[in-house]
């Protein structure tokens, strides 16, 4: 088939499954169980046994050739699920650099010289998500977040909170997502999701145009998560219909990450 230039302008999806979504906070916060509340959920584990208590399947992934098994069976069985959940990224690039390490014959990606092992990882990386976002279901990735010193714009230095999924997994994954979020616990120690940073929240934001408004259609910062995860997900998806009372004020997430980072 001959290719085409567009004649129309793309129309954003009006369906939350069809954007990608990081979800990222501290261990044991809910990034899982909160994930599992998405429709006819299929978990691919890569921290075998982490998500055994959820009652959605899921297979425990050992290695990257069973990986690459897992997606070669998504490919071919289309409507198997439909939100496919990595669970975590970090673990799933770990296993990568492994097996690229042993195909090379090298201890380490830094062991080859300028660059060429770090480089062979991260394209066999970028090929296997590739994959995964092709896929026709929704993508749930998760991590675990970690404190940072960083320098400001300005040159003053902070404590910001990130993803541990290092630069290359990093990269990758900043292509990839539509939606990153923030799983933290504001002063009153309730969980919420944050999914607009600042200089201190990194990758927590979305780029959707009209979607994360409350009833007066003010931008939200951040959505109560409840005291479980089905109403951490309907709360979600309230925000994302634009249908969420914005009942919080400021934005605690500041005070979370310094009081975290002393």
């Amino acid at each position: 088939m001959p290719i085409i230039l567009p004649t129309q302008a793309n129309i954003p999806p009006n369906d939350l499954g069809a954007y990608t979504i990081l979800v990222h906070g501290q261990k044991k916060i809910g990034k899982t169980s909160f994930a599992a509340e998405f429709p006819d959920s299929f978990i691919m584990q890569f921290e075998p046994g982490n998500s055994r208590a959820l009652p959605v399947k899921q297979v425990d992934i050992p290695n990257w050739k069973e990986c690459l098994d897992i997606i070669y069976l998504l490919e071919t069985n289309k409507t198997y699920c439909k939100t496919l959940i990595i669970d975590d990224v970090p673990s799933m690039y770990l296993y990568c650099q492994v097996f690229t390490c042993a195909k090379h014959s090298i201890m380490y990606p830094g062991d080859m010289s300028q660059g060429k092992g770090w480089s062979l990882v991260n394209t066999e990386f970028n090929i296997a998500i590739t994959k995964l976002q092709n896929l026709s279901c929704g993508k749930i990735y998760t991590a675990h977040s970690q404190i940072r010193q960083a320098d400001t714009r300005t040159g003053r230095s902070v404590a910001t909170l990130e993803t541990a999924m290092g630069a290359g997994c990093d990269r990758c994954m900043d292509a990839k997502v539509q939606i990153g979020v923030l799983l933290a616990y504001n002063k009153a120690k309730e969980r919420i999701a944050i999914i607009q940073g600042d200089e201190y929240i990194v990758k927590a934001g979305q780029g959707i145009p009209n979607r994360f408004l409350d009833t007066q259609g003010n931008q939200l910062r951040e959505i109560p998560m409840g005291k479980t995860a089905k109403e951490a997900y309907n709360n979600f998806v309230l925000a994302f219909n634009n249908n969420l009372e914005n009942k919080q004020v400021v934005n605690p997430a500041k005070k979370f990450v310094l009081k975290k980072s002393t």
